[in-house]
């Protein structure tokens, strides 16, 4: 399927893969996920074993989310309580707050676009024309 298949709709998740991640190694990495949820299991598992020592820092997770339509996200995401960490689900976190806020920016890169407003908040921008969840829309 090429982009102009999704004109109009919102692209599938294609996939998702893992990098790198620090901490408890418990699953050798590079490795690629297709569904949200069971990215979001791996982020809450980490999340947990982070939690259960006295260690007070957070875990570093190199990530590459790849679309249908061809868009692509490569970001880290740090697990640990003053940041990423249950109940969020990580496909809102990496979204960001959309339309009306400043563009989230990305570590590695993205080819996501956005039209700004002389304040510099986002009036438009491609990162709603993907799925952010295994449910059709968001």
């Amino acid at each position: 399927m090429n982009e102009s298949t999704y004109e109009g709709r919102i692209a599938p998740l294609k996939s998702i893969t893992v990098e790198w991640y620090e901490g408890f190694q418990f699953i050798q990495y590079p490795f690629t996920l297709y569904l949200w949820s069971v990215f979001d299991k791996f982020l809450v598992y980490l999340f947990e074993e982070e939690s259960s020592d006295t260690y007070a820092g957070y875990t570093k997770v190199k990530v590459r989310i790849e679309w249908e339509n061809g868009d692509y996200l490569e970001d880290r995401i740090d697990v640990g309580p003053g940041d990423f960490h249950p109940p969020w689900t990580s496909g809102n976190y990496l979204k960001g707050p959309g339309v009306g806020s400043i563009p989230r920016g990305v570590m590695y890169g993205s080819s996501f676009e956005y039209d700004l407003d002389e304040r510099g908040r986002v009036t438009e921008t491609t990162r709603d024309n993907v799925q952010w969840t295994d449910s059709a829309r968001d």
